[in-house]
């Protein structure tokens, strides 16, 4: 935001200091806003009176601001100081000024910067202390337990990125830490520790090598990645998996981070909270914007600055998947069953009345349907991931298994109808394509009673999703709706039909109401099979045995970069 003020004959961008009763003061008259390349910023002013020359001020980062200064202004213990500060998590940035020649300010704004920022005398250090937010160490902590390898992508400088990387428990606080930098030609990069100096190598291999049984942790420079990808790529591609800070990085190599990590088959995600992390935010699977802007260059905001909203994302974002992949399977055994009853029907020649049809879709299924996309996600990030797989060998073997065993109860509830001394099978009509008007018939009754049922088994044992969901007993809709449809379905299995019921839903009353005990029976038994085959061996130890071997094999950790 740039204000501009008339003094006089001369517009200035705005008025730096005018002390109190005096006319004096200085004003901006050229300003050259943050660059990330350039890794500064620097503003030309002007004495309000003309007492004193035009004065250009410059800060930055030190490494940089330094190189623009003489060598006599800058004091001897200049990195030594730098170094003071960084090691204690300080941001440390560096001031400059030079007196221009006492120029027409039209003329100074045609003056090419370069020529303005040479032999600058160095001023000082601006230090900054910016504290972790409380949320921070418990968010990186939540997401490590979770598999989810947090990154640390910055612009600062190394020694203060590492500092907080390690308060945030993205480092180890108590492991050795390697600096991957320059050395002093410019021309090599070099590998240092940074807890004991005299530890220095050429390659991230010679480190690796080392047998001293000791966790280390990595860290590199941006100008010394830059000297890697153009001499050295398959480094990069090398060092990209262990390398927990990235320090003193430009935007395109933010951008080329990410891309990095999801060509070697990483899934990430990434937090920045300005402009320089926006072609990064858009490389990344997931995107989370720091700060109250419109979501243009990322799909998720978080208004309050805080990574805590990266977990409920993930937890979202699992139980989102975990409920498409239940009711995807819901929506498959709806139809079969229905299918396979028909099939038996059309075989005496009857078929599933209007009543029963609508009954069954809008009392039963609508409901179950519903409260299974409500399904909350679960209150914890787990350490394991859900397959994105909708060919997971989870999600294939619960959707068979339930198939199987839904099918074979319905078969054998019709073959148990036909072996009752008292049933008798409806005469047959030819030809068989032609459908009886009859839909009063013991196999009608049964089958409709009997899957009624079958569709609130197959929810209970397909709404499981734990770890990923809340579990059913902790869903109270879920438990409300059920209990219901229960209710429902057993005083209409249990109890003598009524007149209305009977005419209602072509129900045929059975000549010994013990086979109504028998039904609910069976009912019951499909019920526990189908929570014994989805609880204990497709989601219990058995799957999460096959689970972890499958994603092994095609799947990697995860990894979350941050700004």
């Amino acid at each position: 935001y740039q204000r501009r003020v008339r003094e006089g004959s001369v517009d200035y961008l705005s008025v730096i200091a005018r002390p109190e009763n005096s006319s004096s003061g200085r004003g901006v008259i050229r300003r050259f806003e943050f660059e990330p390349e350039l890794q500064r910023m620097a503003a030309v002013s002007v004495d309000l009176e003309g007492n004193s020359p035009a004065l250009i001020t410059v800060k930055g980062s030190p490494e940089v601001v330094v190189t623009l200064c003489s060598k006599e202004s800058v004091p001897e213990n200049f990195n030594q100081v730098l170094e003071e500060y960084t090691k204690e998590g300080m941001y440390v940035l560096a001031c400059a000024a030079a007196a221009l020649p006492s120029l027409n300010p039209e003329v100074i704004n045609d003056i090419p910067r370069e020529e303005m920022e040479r032999d600058l005398s160095f001023a000082g250090f601006l230090i900054l202390e910016n504290q972790l937010k409380p949320d921070a160490v418990e968010s990186v902590i939540e997401l490590k337990e979770a598999n989810i390898t947090p990154l640390m992508i910055t612009g600062d400088n190394i020694l203060t990125a590492v500092h907080v990387a390690r308060s945030c428990h993205i480092m180890q606080s108590k492991a050795p830490v390697y600096i991957c930098d320059l050395d002093e030609s410019g021309y090599n990069v070099i590998w240092k520790c940074l807890d004991d100096h005299s530890k220095s190598f050429s390659s991230l291999g010679e480190i690796l090598l080392e047998h001293d049984y000791q966790e280390k942790e990595f860290a590199i420079t941006g100008r010394a990645l830059e000297l890697l990808k153009t001499s050295q790529k398959n480094k990069v591609y090398e060092l990209i998996h262990y390398v927990r800070v990235y320090a003193r990085i430009s935007p395109i190599q933010k951008s080329f981070i990410v891309r990095r990590l999801i060509n070697e088959g990483y899934f990430v995600g990434m937090c920045g909270d300005g402009t320089n992390d926006s072609g990064a935010l858009r490389a990344a699977h997931i995107g989370v914007l720091m700060g109250d802007e419109a979501p243009v260059v990322a799909p998720f905001v978080s208004s309050d600055y805080s990574v805590k909203h990266v977990g409920h994302i993930i937890r979202e974002g699992r139980s989102v998947l975990m409920t498409t992949f239940a009711v995807f399977q819901y929506m498959v055994l709806y139809p079969l069953i229905q299918l396979t009853c028909i099939l038996f029907l059309f075989d005496i020649g009857s078929i599933f009345s209007n009543n029963q049809f609508v009954f069954t879709d809008m009392v039963i299924v609508f409901p179950l349907a519903f409260i299974m996309c409500m399904t909350p996600a679960s209150d914890t990030l787990h350490s394991s991931a859900p397959s994105s797989s909708l060919f997971s060998p989870q999600v294939v073997s619960s959707l068979v298994g339930q198939i199987v065993i839904c099918l074979s109860f319905i078969g054998g509830i019709v073959l148990h109808l036909r072996n009752q001394d008292w049933y008798v099978l409806p005469p047959s009509i030819l030809p068989r394509t032609k459908l009886r008007n009859e839909l009063n018939n013991y196999e009608n009754s049964t089958l409709f009673l009997f899957t009624l049922f079958s569709h609130l088994t197959t929810c209970m044992s397909l709404a499981t999703g734990h770890p990923f969901r809340l579990p059913p007993y902790r869903y109270y809709l879920f438990i409300v709706v059920m209990a219901i449809l229960l209710l429902v379905v057993s005083l209409l299995i249990l109890t003598p039909p009524l007149e209305s019921t009977k005419d209602a839903f072509d129900i045929k009353e059975y000549p010994e109401d013990n086979f109504r005990y028998q039904i609910w029976g069976l009912a019951l038994l499909n019920l526990f099979i189908s929570l014994f085959y989805s609880h204990v061996i497709v989601h219990g130890p058995i799957g999460e045995i096959v689970a972890a071997k499958w994603k092994k094999k095609y799947h990697k950790t995860d990894f979350l970069t941050h700004q």
